[in-house]
Parts: C-alpha cells; structure tokens; sequence
C-alpha cells in the first residue's frame, strides 16, 4: 500500500524535536518519535504521540507531518480516548 519505506522509531524529549508544531502542547517531557521515509515516490512523514489536554481532559495523541518530493506538507492530529488502567 504504502510501498518500500525506511522507518526510524525512537523515544525523544520534546526539546529535541526540530518541528515546531510537532513539539509544542505535550503533557509529558518525552514522546514516541516516528519517522516514515518513502525514497521511491518522495514523501516523508514524521509522527509524534504522547498526552495532550484537550478540552481540560488528557488525551493519547498522534500528531503528523507529511511532505511531498515538492515540499508541499500537510498536517494532522488525531486524538484518541485515554483511561488511565485500574488496579
């Protein structure tokens, strides 16, 4: 579907991520740090997850940006239901 692509997880600090709307809004320090490489057809796409609040209410969120070969980007959040797990 998506075609050959080179992914580099990692788990980094917030301070450390270059794109501003990628990093700014996140509860915790750290976050899960995605980056999607597709050399063929030319497009990146790099994701943050970690806890927003939204609405006064935590939130597990995914936060995307993908980039064309011809530097065209486009964005997006979604934002998930998060429950804390009882013991």
């Amino acid at each position: 579907m998506f075609g050959e692509c080179e992914i580099t997880p990692s788990v980094k600090k917030v301070g450390e991520i270059e794109d501003e709307w990628l990093r700014e809004g996140w509860v915790e320090d750290v976050v899960f740090d995605e980056v999607v490489v597709n050399k063929k057809d030319g497009w990146k796409n790099h994701n943050c997850s970690g806890l927003r609040m939204i609405n006064g209410e935590k939130h597990y969120c995914n936060r995307s940006r993908v980039t064309t070969e011809k530097g065209e980007d486009k964005t997006t959040m979604m934002v998930y239901d998060y429950a804390p797990l009882k013991k």
